[in-house]
């Protein structure tokens, strides 16, 4: 057994013996009632139960952090049984009649763990707290097996990489935008300000330029701080991969008005919320609505993005030139509102969206979005005197 996972097991994890109990399905079940039809451009909802093809169980990881607990979880059918094995590193190897994704040396954590009714499972995993385990790596894969069609199917495979932070702190992936900013001339120099304060939070931060990495490994969050860049499609699978297997991931968009390359930008990010995670949350123009209002963070948000490690509910927060809109607060209900007008129409400009609200998607991270082309939008100035505050809670919001 490799050396990180003796001690990751020495840490807590234990072994669950048994063969999954159920029963076989009737001869002759009762059709399935179709899906409801999804509004244009919306994916479908999962399905669920046993309408759900095996081959859809998902394994859904978190981060791991030394002294800290990983969530491992799966989504399947109901009554489902699952194996999950690691080993050292990335495979393939054999197991039984399969090739599969982790390495030789694999060995058995979980044996027999069985779905429930809400068809998922989900296991606390403690990881012991010894620094020397920073950096170690190691793979999970799992094996699904229904006792009442006989039907087999491994999972998706998960790298992850042990890192060793404070309790407050977190891995941060920050992305600048240093080409094409011609229309957000600003932008390089935010998120650099953005990134120091960060750090100054005690936050582990790694800031690239223009491109997403595709070693996604070792972060907890990816703040994708590119007001007008519009990324290449496969973007998209990295961001919703690193949704189910690591963590949150943070958009940001704007200016629109007189801005196309801002307004292509805020397609990008309706498509990807639509097309590859089901939101059908609606995204409006932006022409500058915001320059004459006052916004806040909303007292709806939810409680990560208010209180750690700062508590901002009420705290104003600017938005000019704004990148789009979410819509009044009123026809907000795809999310969970949190940068929010306190006059006019109250135009909603940011959003958190959970796994939860996710439909086409299983996913482990949530999303949050910010339509502001504010010159000064991550960092704390004059203008802005929150910002620091407000969006430095992202990080640990995120992850958890």
């Amino acid at each position: 057994m490799a050396t990180v996972l003796m001690l990751v097991l020495a840490g807590g994890i234990f072994l669950l013996s048994g063969v999954p109990s159920g029963n076989p399905p009737p001869p002759n079940p009762p059709p399935q009632n179709p899906l409801p039809p999804s509004p244009p451009g919306v994916l479908p909802p999962l399905p669920t139960g046993m309408s759900a093809p095996l081959s859809n169980s998902v394994q859904l990881t978190g981060n791991v952090h030394v002294g800290e607990l990983m969530t491992f979880k799966l989504a399947a059918r109901p009554g489902v049984g699952i194996w999950t094995v690691v080993s050292s590193n990335s495979g393939p190897s054999i197991i039984g009649p399969w090739q599969v994704a982790v390495s030789p040396d694999w060995s058995l954590l979980f044996a027999g763990l069985t779905t429930n009714s809400a068809d998922s499972v989900s296991v606390m995993i403690p990881i012991p707290p010894i620094p020397a385990l920073h950096n170690a790596e190691f793979m999970m894969q799992s094996l699904v097996f229904d006792p009442g069609s006989y039907e087999f199917a491994w999972t998706n495979a998960a790298l992850h990489r042990i890192t060793n932070v404070n309790p407050s702190s977190r891995n941060v992936l920050v992305l600048r935008q240093t080409v094409g900013n011609n229309e957000a001339q600003f932008s390089a120099l935010q998120a650099t300000l953005f990134a120091q304060n960060l750090i100054a939070g005690g936050n582990i931060v790694t800031m690239v330029d223009d491109v997403l990495p595709l070693d996604l490994v070792a972060y907890d969050c990816i703040l994708d701080c590119r007001f007008t860049t519009v990324p290449q499609v496969s973007e998209k699978l990295l961001f919703k991969a690193f949704l189910q297997q690591y963590g949150g991931v943070f958009l940001l968009s704007g200016p629109y008005a007189g801005s196309p390359a801002g307004q292509q930008r805020r397609a990008w990010i309706r498509d990807f919320l639509a097309m590859h995670l089901g939101i059908g949350v609606w995204i409006g123009s932006g022409f500058n609505n915001s320059n004459n209002t006052v916004e806040h963070v909303s007292p709806m948000a939810p409680v990560r993005l208010l209180s750690m490690p700062s508590f901002v509910l009420g705290t104003t927060y600017e938005v000019t030139n704004e990148g789009g809109t979410f819509g009044t607060l009123a026809a907000f209900n795809a999310g969970e509102p949190w940068i929010v007008a306190t006059s006019g129409n109250l135009q909603v400009y940011g959003a958190l969206f959970t796994p939860q609200q996710m439909p086409g998607v299983h996913a482990a991270g949530s999303v949050a979005v910010l339509l502001n082309g504010h010159a000064e939008a991550l960092a704390s100035s004059v203008s802005n005197p929150n910002a620091n505050e407000v969006l430095g809670n992202l990080p640990w919001a995120l992850d958890h």
